[in-house]
């Protein structure tokens, strides 16, 4: 059989199995046809087991319709894969991104901040003093003692007396009280304190001005010389009117209290007996024990 009427037989079945549908392979006798045919040419090319072309008269004729559309690259078997290799880049419409690397913000300590709070608050707070030092009235000699107390015990302070027209602080006058002799010279003298923040030294107050009376003699009592049965008047004078006087004398090695002696001055009649008597007076305000 010639190599024309093997060309003829082989149409005569592709069309055959052009109405019957699509052949994608056929082999016979070791010869294998691949059907690469169109509507517009039916070219046939023959290849052998070894996939080389059997040249024919159909050599060199292009059909550009039945060749199809050539991708300008080659496309990858592994589209749509994840990417193992470390990119970024997501491979699948499945895959999501981690969002793991998103650190949650630690919630918040409300205690702490409560107690946050509260420092503050007791920081800013004014200091005030709840309990103000007092008037003092008291004999010369004698010892007196003011006291302060304030909203804070974190705090210093500094007494301070009034003199010479200027305020100056008493030696050793920085606690919540004040222990002094008073002596006859202070009378009338003004006494504060300065209480201030140990933190801040701008947070400071000062006391109410408290009055030291210190009330002494001016005048004493002179002795007297007289005849028994005579009258002997005594008299003293103090720095102030508001007072209570008590006269005595020293008898039976003790003091005793003159009856009716309560005045400024003393009048008695003087027996034999009181010969080398010691007379005195003690004077006291009104309104304390000095």
């Amino acid at each position: 059989m010639n190599m024309k009427k093997i060309i003829c037989l082989l149409l005569s079945v592709l069309m055959l199995a052009s109405l019957l549908g699509p052949i994608g392979a056929f082999a016979d006798d070791g010869i294998e046809v691949i059907d690469v045919f169109s509507d517009d040419a039916d070219i046939v090319e023959v290849f052998d087991d070894n996939d080389q072309d059997i040249p024919d008269e159909n050599d060199g004729i292009v059909d550009d319709d039945a060749i199809g559309e050539i991708p300008d690259e080659p496309q990858d078997d592994n589209a749509g894969e994840p990417d193992d290799s470390g990119d970024d880049t997501f491979g699948s419409d499945d895959e999501q991104p981690d969002d793991t690397f998103v650190d949650d913000p630690e919630p918040f300590d409300e205690e702490e901040i409560e107690d946050e709070d509260e420092e503050i608050v007791s920081a800013a707070a004014v200091l005030n003093i709840t309990k103000q030092p007092e008037d003092i009235t008291a004999a010369a000699g004698s010892s007196v003692t003011w006291t302060v107390t304030a909203s804070s015990t974190n705090v210093n302070y500094q007494w301070q007396y009034y003199y010479n027209s200027k305020w100056n602080n008493f030696v050793g006058g920085d606690s919540a009280t004040l222990t002094k002799t008073a002596a006859a010279a202070w009378n009338g003298w003004k006494i504060r304190v300065i209480v201030t923040d140990k933190n801040d030294a701008s947070n400071t107050v000062t006391s109410n001005e408290a009055t030291l009376s210190v009330l002494a003699i001016t005048k004493q009592p002179a002795a007297q010389t007289v005849a028994a049965g005579a009258d002997a008047t005594w008299t003293v004078t103090a720095n102030s009117t508001n007072v209570n006087y008590q006269w005595q004398y020293y008898y039976n090695s003790k003091w005793n209290d003159f009856v009716g002696g309560t005045s400024a001055s003393l009048t008695k009649t003087v027996q034999k007996s009181w010969n080398g008597w010691k007379i005195r007076v003690i004077v006291s305000d009104k309104s304390s024990s000095a």
